[in-house]
This record gives structure tokens, sequence and C-alpha cells, in this order.
């Protein structure tokens, strides 16, 4: 009948698909095996008992790496990791507006912020203090503290690890890998 090695076994225990896949292939050897000379009712019992396991044994694998994974997923203001490379760009009636800012561990800031109206560009240097105010489960303050003595508190939204809503101007603010 059929061998199947054990290099067979390890690459289908890779993978959910692969365990499901090789369940398949067993139960259906095991149900050739003993029911292959029955009579045609039997193996139709027997092929749609075996073909409910194997549905019922996919849907709860499935359903539990999924579950496995909004757990990892879920994002939390208390625990957000904010420090990176942020870019907002937004455009109004006056110009165009765009900041790409590096937020560190230790609380610092810096980067640029630049606006563009009319015929004229303007590129301003910033850097400063930031602290993280957790506000509710999806929801933080970040208070600014330019180095020019200028304070400035802006409500966030969590969108995903990557995006967050900056709820003073209505945008979205983007993580950039470095």
């Amino acid at each position: 009948m059929f061998k199947i090695s054990s290099s067979v076994i390890k690459a289908a225990a890779a993978s959910t698909r692969g365990v499901l896949s090789l369940s398949c292939l067993i139960l259906g050897s095991i149900a050739l095996v003993f029911f292959g000379e029955a009579p045609v009712e039997v193996r139709l019992i027997v092929f749609t008992l075996c073909l409910l396991g194997v549905v019922g044994f996919g849907m709860a694998m499935f359903k539990e790496n999924q579950d496995a994974g909004e757990k990892v997923t879920v994002l939390d203001a208390k625990s957000f990791p904010f420090s990176g490379r942020w870019s907002l760009q937004i455009r109004g009636p006056a110009g165009d507006a765009a900041s790409y800012i590096d937020y560190h561990a230790d609380g610092r800031f810096e980067g640029v912020e630049e606006f563009f109206g009319g015929n004229q560009g303007q590129r301003i240097a910033v850097s400063g203090h930031w602290t993280l105010t957790p506000l509710n489960r999806n929801e933080f303050k970040i208070g600014f503290t330019y180095d020019n003595g200028t304070k400035v508190d802006v409500r966030f939204r969590i969108i995903d690890l990557n995006s967050i809503l900056n709820l003073r101007m209505n945008c979205v603010v983007c993580r950039l890998s470095v």
C-alpha cells in the first residue's frame, strides 16, 4: 500500500494544512484497507463519517490558530510600542504638510516638519521630549514638549501596530521602517 516516510510526516507537521492533509491520507488508507470489500452502502457511511471527522478536526485547528493570532495582535494603549520613525502627510486648503519624526525609547524626539503653500516651502527641524499617557484601551495622548518650550497634547487612536489616527488633525500617522 502506501509507505509514509518520516520526512513526509515532519514536513506535514510543520503547518496546520499539512497535518490536515496527512490526516486525510491516513484515514483514507485505513478506510480502504478495512472497508474495500464492503458493500457500497457501508463504504458510503464510512466515507461520510471520516469526512465529517476530518472537517471537524480542520475547523478546530483553524479556529485555534485564528484565536491565537488574535491574542497576539490585540494592541493596548498601555503597552503600545510608540518608539520608532513616524510620518504624517496631510493636504489642506492652505497647503500641504509632512513630518518625519524619530521617537526614541528614552522619551526624546527629533525630525523635520515641512510645509508647502502657494509657491513657498518651509522645513523646520524639531526636537524635544514626549510622554505617552493611555486614555482607554485603544486611545492614548502624547504630550510633546519642544526644545523651544512649546507644549502640545495630541490624542491618538490605535489602528494597528504601524498606523495611528491623529484625532486632532483627523489623519493617519504611519510608522516607517528605518
